[in-house]
């Protein structure tokens, strides 16, 4: 965020922003530290897996989510972040 965006946004703004960084820097740490795991657990090996093993991609969840439960998650999501979720009303016309 640039110094003059800064003295044009709101608290509420300027606290969003700051909690996406913070976000963003754990996510890094995290990275680096499942980083770190793995190249100690692989130097403990005695015959490194072949590289085509290591970059398999990750399947996703096997059984396939209901709307019902990923609005549950997208709500607890945001409640995790102080957040509520409210659904605009519906125009019929």
């Amino acid at each position: 965020m640039r110094p003059e965006e800064v003295h044009r946004s709101t608290f509420r703004e300027i606290q969003i922003v700051l909690e996406g960084v913070t976000w963003q820097q754990e996510q890094e740490a995290h990275l680096v530290t499942v980083g770190a795991w793995t190249t100690a657990a692989l130097m403990r090996k005695k015959r490194m897996p072949g590289l085509k093993t290591l970059l398999k991609e990750h399947k996703g969840p096997a059984v396939r989510q209901t709307p019902e439960e990923q609005r549950t998650a997208v709500h607890m999501l945001a409640a995790s972040f102080g957040h509520k979720i409210q659904r605009k009303p519906v125009s019929n016309g």
